[in-house]
């Protein structure tokens, strides 16, 4: 084989991937963003929920609040950090 049908060969191999790579890539975006879609409609229900609490419990209600909203903001994030991956690749 010559030199220049191994080298092709490489980038080849080296394309498929990287396409590979896109397709994960894609398929945990979706899939997060799906979950963060639906961490926000949990989110609303929660507050409505703690909003709604008799005054003994919305301590504690507030508390599962802040840390479903912790939970939420990391979700986000990482859901942002995996566009920026997949948009620098498009």
């Amino acid at each position: 084989m010559s030199f220049w049908a191994r080298r092709s060969g490489r980038r080849l191999s080296m394309l498929i991937a990287e396409e590979d790579k896109l397709s994960h890539d894609l398929e945990q975006l979706e899939f997060a963003e799906t979950r963060a879609a639906n961490g926000r409609e949990r989110l609303k229900c929660v507050r409505e929920l703690r909003d709604a609490a008799d005054p003994k419990d919305r301590a504690n209600a507030g508390r599962l609040v802040a840390n479903i909203e912790a939970t939420q903001k990391l979700l986000e994030g990482f859901c942002h950090q995996l566009r920026e991956r997949v948009n620098s690749r498009l």
